[in-house]
């Protein structure tokens, strides 16, 4: 993906005639530091450079820069052709045609199985209440159970008083700052004015115990680096969130957050030192490129960096949909986007990188494929025999956006919860299938590849 990346990025600069950096005149610098630096919004104007060379950038599509430098669909291409053995358990290699029977992509681990998933995942059980779907139902006994433990509430008369139990329970272990009694909290789902606390608790508590000091003390200084100098990738982070939030009626409203989230994130050399998919991208002088150890824009003004862009991630086509899953979380910026990056460097970055790791990409869809199988054979021989397309096309973009756009906003909120809890990214695997096991009766009625794609479709999704 980083070839399909470099490539595309230097198109646009030719085509475009924009530097891919270049520094800010000392009014712009000045007037940035005095509006920016301690609000919760960063002045899109003129961290995009949108002000000079407009004219210019008119030169490229607009669709150009609104897929970013790849797309959900060249990830797709080059996973179709990935070729590889599975490891199985003493370590030798295993024929991909036992190990992964009719399975479209291939991956080098070996897949969670449907008993070993009920094994690990267990407090999803029916047996065990969860936060955000039984608050209407009477309960009766049973409720928690944290290893040695137990937290018992018995009978419940009303809703009222199930949720009222819940957020008592939840509320002493945010107290608490347990982090390990977080983690079994969140596997049951947790309520909204505590979530941003308690996730805060599970990504961020190895770092500091005051969180909204923390991310001030780092946000500064990347506001301070976005004052300085403008990049080409900036006009892509503002033309993707635009095309993810005008017609999502749940995210429009954050849009300049989810700017400024994603700005801060571009710059933030943390993440290039702490992201696994993060690289040195472009190297030597982005001018010249005479292979210094810095990369310099050439000119009346050097600005060294260590890598292009800062944060060594290329900006891709719905990169903005792991924003909109915090964008809930706080209403100050600056804890907003220490949540994202935490958030990014565990888990985000799995879902658009294609690497060997047990939860990147290939395995997660191997994953769903192996789920889908079990649960419902005939309906996967269906889809994949009689209509002639694989299951793993529809729910890949389900995966690899995290389900943004595709369930509520609560219940997408809800699987994330779980995901902190578990930290495990098989869950998404999980749920992709059993969205295909809820649909069965419309998909067993599917004739061609158009008829899938209208019971897959996000908007069905979410009757």
């Amino acid at each position: 993906m980083e070839v399909i990346a470099k490539r595309r990025l230097f198109r646009i600069a030719n085509e475009s005639k924009i530097p891919l950096i270049q520094r800010r005149s000392h009014a712009d610098y000045e007037s940035f530091l005095e509006e920016n630096v301690h609000t919760q919004q960063i002045d899109i104007n003129i961290c995009a450079g949108l002000d000079a060379g407009s004219s210019a950038s008119s030169r490229v599509g607009e669709a150009e820069l609104m897929q970013g430098l790849y797309t959900d669909n060249d990830v797709f291409e080059v996973l179709k052709g990935m070729r590889t053995n599975a490891i199985v358990g003493n370590g030798s290699f295993e024929s991909e045609s036992l190990s992964q029977f009719w399975s479209t992509f291939k991956s080098p681990f070996q897949s969670v199985s449907l008993e070993e998933f009920r094994i690990q995942f267990r407090e999803l059980s029916p047996s065990f209440r969860h936060f955000g779907m039984d608050d209407g139902a009477d309960v009766f006994g049973l409720m928690f159970r944290f290893e040695c433990v137990v937290f018992k509430l018995g009978k419940t008369d009303s809703a009222t008083d199930f949720t009222s139990n819940f957020t008592k329970i939840y509320s002493k272990v945010d107290e608490a700052r347990n982090v390990k009694l977080a983690r079994l909290c969140s596997r049951q789902g947790l309520p909204a004015h505590l979530r941003g606390s308690m996730w805060d608790l599970m990504v961020q508590s190895d770092m500091t115990q005051d969180v909204g000091s923390y991310a001030r003390e780092q946000c500064v200084p990347i506001k301070a680096q976005i004052a300085k100098y403008s990049l080409l990738t900036d006009r892509l982070i503002l033309s993707d969130v635009n095309a993810w939030c005008k017609n999502d009626d749940a995210f429009f409203v954050f849009e300049d957050m989810l700017r400024s989230v994603l700005l801060l994130w571009s710059r933030d050399e943390w993440v290039l030192k702490n992201s696994p998919n993060a690289s040195a991208g472009l190297s030597g002088d982005v001018g010249d490129r005479a292979g210094k150890k810095e990369l310099k824009i050439c000119g009346k003004w050097g600005i060294p960096v260590k890598a292009y862009p800062p944060n060594g991630v290329y900006p891709f086509s719905g990169l903005s949909c792991y924003a909109m899953i915090v964008s809930f979380l706080h209403s100050e910026l600056d804890m907003v986007y220490m949540t994202f990056r935490e958030l990014y460097a565990r888990y985000f970055h799995h879902l658009h990188t294609i690497s060997c790791h047990p939860q990147s990409l290939p395995n997660l869809l191997v994953t769903f494929e192996s789920l889908l199988k079990a649960l419902d054979p005939l309906l996967y021989l269906h889809l994949t025999q009689h209509v002639g397309t694989a299951p793993v096309s529809f729910a890949f973009r389900w995966i690899m956006y995290g389900f943004v756009g595709v369930l509520d906003v609560e219940q997408t909120l809800l699987l994330w919860d779980r995901i902190l809890g578990f930290d495990k990214m098989e869950l998404l695997s999980a749920v992709a299938a059993a969205l295909f096991c809820f649909r069965r009766e419309r998909l067993f009625c599917a004739q061609t590849e158009k008829d899938v794609n209208v019971s897959c479709d996000s908007r069905v999704l979410k009757e």
